[in-house]
């Protein structure tokens, strides 16, 4: 087996490290929850990168679902017409600066994906605030609680890089939904 380590890995995916801080930022300000410091990137802050209030069950549960799913479906808008264009022009085909910017886009969108997954810092807040409370309402468990378990398995599977398999699993589901609903006619 492969160990890449975390160091490593964040700097490979800083693009998605850098999305993920600026969209977990961006719910907090939407949820009217105190920020204290934001760190995009850096080598300190290997594992937390956003210091705010705690806040309450509600809110901790929209930040984390909020900032998940923005990330998913702007990590699938990018690789989307990368992946169309592969389809329908193939690699050999292209020009380099076609190829290099398909590639970028790759790039970009897969390390949002991959990053899109909450740590396990983030899933034990998660855990603790939610689906771990007996004071937490039962609707809101039940809307957290099986995001939450999958988003669990992916975490543990990073070890064996499931997070790469989540992010071509949402690219090809993006390609396969634009084939089939939106672009059947060309």
């Amino acid at each position: 087996m492969i160990i890449i380590p975390t160091a490593l890995f964040r700097i490979a995916t800083f693009p998605g490290v850098v999305i993920g801080v600026f969209t977990r930022r961006l719910v907090c300000w939407l949820l009217h929850i105190p920020v204290y410091k934001t760190a995009y990137f850096s080598a300190k802050a290997m594992y937390r990168y956003l210091w705010y209030t705690p806040p309450g069950t509600g809110k901790t549960a929209a930040l984390f679902m909020l900032s998940f799913w923005i990330d998913v479906l702007l990590g699938a808008f990018i690789l989307l017409p990368a992946s169309l264009t592969v389809t329908v022009m193939g690699f050999p085909k292209m020009e380099t600066w076609r190829m290099l910017t398909l590639l970028l886009q790759l790039w970009f969108g897969f390390s949002i994906l991959m990053q899109a997954i909450p740590s396990r810092a983030e899933l034990d807040e998660l855990e603790a605030q939610v689906v771990g409370n007996r004071e937490a309402p039962w609707g809101m468990k039940l809307l957290c609680g099986p995001l939450y378990f999958l988003l669990r398995i992916l975490d543990w599977g990073r070890v064996v890089f499931l997070d790469v398999a989540f992010a071509f699993g949402v690219m090809m589901l993006t390609r396969y939904i634009a084939i089939t609903y939106f672009l059947r006619g060309l």
